[in-house]
């Protein structure tokens, strides 16, 4: 998450919004249409940076 930490400039126009926050984790989010038939498949992608596994969980509806 970036945080305002304080103006960037005398005038507080330019906001300093660094951040050190280490990321440990991405989510991906993929659409898939395939043909012939256009189905539609949905899926989200956890990626754990720091072990480099992708993991996802299957739902039955």
């Amino acid at each position: 998450l970036l945080n305002f930490r304080k103006s960037g400039d005398q005038d507080g126009f330019i906001g300093d919004f660094s951040a050190k926050t280490q990321l440990t984790r991405d989510i991906y989010q993929l659409k898939l249409r395939t043909t012939p038939g256009g189905g539609l498949f949905e899926a989200s992608i956890d990626h754990d940076v720091e072990s480099n596994t992708f993991s996802t969980k299957v739902r039955k509806k």
